[in-house]
């Protein structure tokens, strides 16, 4: 009985040590949790965030989310670049606060001078689909390792995060904007025109592959697919002017004359074109592009795509015939004088005259 008893007592204690450490570790994981979630800064759901605002001491740059991507409402209207925003959210929700440099229960102005943040270099005012929101200030100074300060919101800390922080601060409006020369779908354009230095190319599609409108040439389809994808892909530098500029901006910018490329292609609903000038003194090369009309500098790159295009050089030099051989029915050849006709029948090939004296037909 007594044996009984000690077995029951020694079961209870194991019994009870082991819901007290599985308490405390069940504790340690929540703390490690918390923990986690106070030093994020940032504490949205990537996919609900659907307003960023950038607020600088000159400049107000507005992003919001639609079905298509991202588009800028403010200082224009424009498409953005839906890839460089969401790299930019996956920063934000991602990064954490290393250190706390300064806590107060109320920050006077001079306390934020030492960091930048009386007047911060950038704040991003970020939204989501709840209805929530937080800003996140980044100062102009560095800490001594170059990493960034932050303030969220009013709170009374200053945190020691990430440089990209003021990395992404110092971004202009061009960052965020669609950089594309051409933003429409490729696959829906059936017309493509180029005057380059030497001649005019016209292209039509028609049932998905690519010809010459006025020579019998066979291209090669992969070729015209890669031009036409290195033109609409064309990464632009700056965008110059938004609207028609004046003709003496033209002429200056080398975009008339007879040396200006154009490039125009045409889906069954739109046309686009876009010419394109080589300003030696400034060693730039600019654009002026319609629908709509901007006026843009071009990586470099593309005036030596276009201006040494020909259609010589789109043309198909894989295929010595215009159909597979397998399909040949006939076959006419001269070797040393000597001609040979053959024929194809019920898939053997026999001569279509008689073999001369001393051939063997193979």
């Amino acid at each position: 009985m007594k044996a009984q008893k000690t077995l029951l007592f020694g079961l209870f204690v194991f019994a009870l040590a082991g819901g007290v450490y599985f308490l405390d570790y069940k504790k340690s994981i929540q703390q490690e949790a918390q923990k986690v979630v106070d030093t994020t800064l940032v504490r949205f759901a990537k996919e609900q965030i659907n307003l960023i605002e950038v607020v600088k001491k000159d400049e107000k740059i507005v992003l919001q989310r639609n079905d298509q991507g991202w588009s800028i409402l403010e200082p224009i209207q424009d498409k953005a670049d839906s890839d460089q925003i969401q790299s930019l959210i996956d920063i934000m929700v991602e990064q954490k606060w290393m250190a706390v440099a300064k806590e107060s229960t109320q920050f006077a102005e001079a306390d934020l001078v030492e960091y930048g943040l009386d007047q911060p270099l950038a704040a991003f005012n970020i939204k989501n689909n709840l209805g929530q929101s937080i800003k996140i200030s980044i100062g102009t100074q560095k800490n001594f390792e170059g990493n960034s300060y932050i303030r969220i919101d009013d709170e009374g800390k200053v945190y020691v995060a990430d440089s990209i922080w003021f990395t992404k601060a110092e971004n202009q409006l061009i960052f965020y904007r669609d950089k594309r020369l051409y933003r429409d779908p490729l696959s829906d354009v059936i017309g493509f025109k180029v005057k380059s230095l030497s001649e005019n190319i016209s292209l039509k599609r028609t049932n998905g592959s690519w010809s010459s409108v006025e020579l019998d040439h066979v291209l090669d389809q992969n070729k015209v697919r890669e031009a036409l994808k290195k033109i609409a892909e064309t990464f632009i530098t700056e965008y110059v002017f938004d609207g028609e500029p004046s003709k003496a901006i033209l002429d200056d910018k080398g975009l008339t004359g007879p040396q200006v490329l154009t490039v125009e292609m045409s889906t069954r609903d739109s046309s686009w074109s876009v010419n394109i000038g080589l300003n030696e003194k400034e060693n730039s090369l600019f654009a002026i592009t319609d629908r709509p009309t901007r006026l843009v500098k071009l990586d470099p790159a593309l005036w030596e795509l276009v201006g040494n295009m020909t259609l010589d050089s789109l043309r198909d030099r894989v295929s010595l015939t215009r159909f597979s051989l397998d399909q040949g029915k006939k076959l006419y050849m001269k070797i040393n004088g000597l001609e040979m006709n053959f024929q194809k029948n019920n898939e053997t090939w026999e001569p279509a005259q008689r073999v001369p004296e001393g051939y063997k037909f193979d």
